[in-house]
């Protein structure tokens, strides 16, 4: 008999997923950068994202509620157009997740680093290693992988927090920052482009929804309840990084929370975060691997990757698509950490075309919608997302190359209508997920169990 996808994740091992895959490397370094160069009126760069996210999110909730499974935002393009478009999607999705999942371990040596050494060879191996835990949490299961992910995205946000919220209570009064008034918001205009790379992650998320015990249930309590928590986070520490620091306080626009930490509780403090650093890295690692693995998985179930890639294990998983995930962000972010590869690079590439993933989202919503006023709410997203996308000059060259593939590779398989109507994953509305598992612990339990 045919092993299957586990269907084993709830509401709670789903939020953490989503957690830990948007709040990646990003929170570690971005607050600051946007602080030093925007100064006092930097927090709202991130009230205005939070603000510009919320149409996409809409959209992504509707779709993934309607057609849960692996492929996610080639899978949506898929129902709306076409075997063919959702092929050209896939390779731009392979294409936009790597380098972005390669500059998550890149940023994991940075952490080790920070906490064993300064040699690019503890980076190296720092980058090497969370990688490889996080290649084997995913391998042990879907249970696995996301009790990992409750535990890791529960101790990374309340240090966050611990921190942020210590920072402003025993900041010098002579050495505080201030927030400036709404007159100077015109000021952050320039920062939203990268200020909203810390907004993504939910499309990589819609390709795990094939494990919800209820896709249509879970995955709007998934995405809301994530999104309320990043924010709430995300806000908490632009105003602390403003409270407690100056635009000039040493490490404010390289390691802002660890600055926070050391306002805090001084060096201690800058040690133990730089420990909870490597934490978040680990979780948003397991997360991305997780999600880039089933992206794999359905690439080679609808005959675009090698078939032995959609072998599932005993345990529910696509171990074959895992390995391979693991070694091809391993041999980028390797290139990346010894110095070949340029990390800004990578975040330009990545960043570049997440928001060409969204177009394609946004026209497959706005093909599969009946509703006038879900029609006007798609056209809404579009212009952010066309906004973001030419925002980093000659890197948008790089989507516009993986969208040229795509069309390619698709133009030359005659048999992609087929394929696709034999492999489709994505459920109609319709139908409904199959029962939910019997609970043996708080959240999550294998199927079969």
């Amino acid at each position: 008999m045919e092993q299957e996808l586990h269907r084993a994740v709830g509401p709670l091992g789903g939020t953490a997923v989503a957690i830990s895959v948007v709040v990646g490397s990003g929170l570690l370094v971005l607050p600051g950068v946007t602080y030093s160069q925007h100064g006092a009126a930097a927090l709202y760069a991130w009230l205005l994202d939070a603000a510009i996210v919320l149409p996409l999110l809409a959209v992504f909730v509707w779709l993934g509620r309607r057609y849960p499974g692996s492929g996610g935002v080639a899978g949506y393009v898929r129902n709306a157009f076409g075997a063919r478009a959702g092929t050209a999607t896939t390779i731009v999705a392979l294409g936009t997740v790597l380098p972005g999942l390669s500059t998550v371990a890149v940023a994991g040596g940075y952490q080790a680093q920070e906490l064993f050494g300064s040699s690019r060879e503890v980076a190296l191996l720092g980058s090497l290693g969370l990688l490889a835990a996080a290649v084997l949490v995913n391998l042990l299961g879907v249970s696995v992988s996301a009790r990992a992910q409750v535990i890791a995205a529960g101790v990374f946000v309340a240090a966050i927090a611990a921190a942020a919220i210590g920072a402003m209570v025993v900041a010098d009064p002579g050495n505080r920052g201030v927030v400036a008034g709404p007159a100077q918001i015109p000021l952050v205009l320039p920062a939203l482009g990268s200020v909203f790379q810390a907004f993504t992650g939910w499309e990589m998320v819609s390709c795990t929804t094939g494990e919800y015990r209820n896709a249509r249930r879970d995955f709007p309590i998934v995405v809301w309840g994530s999104y309320v928590l990043v924010v709430i986070l995300y806000l908490l520490v632009g105003l602390s990084v403003q409270f407690a620091l100056t635009p000039t306080t040493s490490g404010v626009a390289s390691a802002p929370i660890a600055a926070l930490a050391s306002v805090a509780a001084g060096a201690v403090g800058r040690v133990l975060f730089s420990a909870v650093g490597l934490v978040l890295v680990f979780a948003n690692l397991v997360g991305a691997v997780w999600a880039l693995s089933r992206l794999v998985y359905a690439s080679a179930r609808s005959s675009l990757l090698p078939a032995p890639l959609a072998r599932i294990s005993a345990r529910g998983v696509p171990s074959g698509a895992v390995l391979l995930t693991g070694k091809a962000v391993a041999a980028t972010a390797g290139a990346t950490a010894a110095g070949l590869i340029p990390i800004t690079v990578l975040f330009s590439f990545a960043g570049q075309s997440f928001f060409a993933l969204y177009l394609a989202c946004l026209a497959a919503f706005l093909r599969l919608v009946r509703s006038w006023g879900r029609r006007v709410l798609g056209v809404v997203a579009v212009g952010p997302c066309l906004l973001m996308l030419g925002t980093v000059g000659w890197h948008s060259l790089y989507p516009l190359a993986l969208v040229a593939i795509g069309a390619v590779v698709a133009w030359r398989r005659p048999d992609a209508d087929l394929v696709a109507a034999e492999l489709l994953e994505e459920m109609p509305i319709q139908h409904s997920c199959p029962p939910a598992v019997p609970l043996l612990s708080a959240e999550l339990v294998p199927a079969g169990a």
